[in-house]
Order: C-alpha cells, then sequence, then structure tokens
C-alpha cells in the first residue's frame, strides 16, 4: 500500500497533467501564429529592413525576430518530448 505521501503525489501529478498538455498546445500555438506572421510580414521586412542602412534598431530588430522564433522552436522542442533521455534509467 503506498504511504500517505506517495498517494498525495500520485493526485497531484493526476490532476496537473491537463494543464502540462495545455501547456504543450499553448507553445506549439504560438509557435504557429508568430511563423505565420513572419511569413505574413516577410515581404516588407525585406523591402524596409534588410536593405536599409545598418543602425542600432536594424540590428535589434532582426536580434529579435531571429531570437524570439529560435526560442519559440526550443521550447516545443523540449515539451514535445523529441529530445532524447538524458540517461538510461
Amino acid at each position: 500500500m503506498a504511504s500517505s505521501k506517495t498517494q498525495t503525489l500520485i493526485e497531484f501529478v493526476i490532476e496537473a497533467a491537463p494543464a502540462v498538455r495545455a501547456t504543450k498546445f499553448m507553445a506549439a500555438a504560438s509557435l504557429v501564429v508568430a511563423l505565420y506572421d513572419w511569413l505574413l510580414c516577410l515581404g516588407d521586412e525585406v523591402e524596409l529592413i534588410y536593405f536599409a542602412p545598418w543602425t542600432l534598431v536594424k540590428v535589434l530588430y532582426i536580434f529579435i525576430r531571429v531570437v524570439t522564433a529560435g526560442g519559440l522552436m526550443v521550447v516545443n522542442y523540449h515539451l514535445a518530448g523529441f529530445r532524447p533521455k538524458l540517461s538510461d534509467t
């Protein structure tokens, strides 16, 4: 028979499972929306940003666009469970 602490932990995990699943879906949705926005604005972005002279604003804009998309991809990769296990146990 499981101890009281173990039983409490099991109940907590069972109650938290839907929230974890919802978090995965929300992370995936945020990635899709961000990439969709990026694709919609790509033509204007290339015309107005990439051919403009280099300024601090241009560097910050490109940095934020790349970091946001990259960060969302990393988060989704980890949340989706595609990464290999860290150990065999």
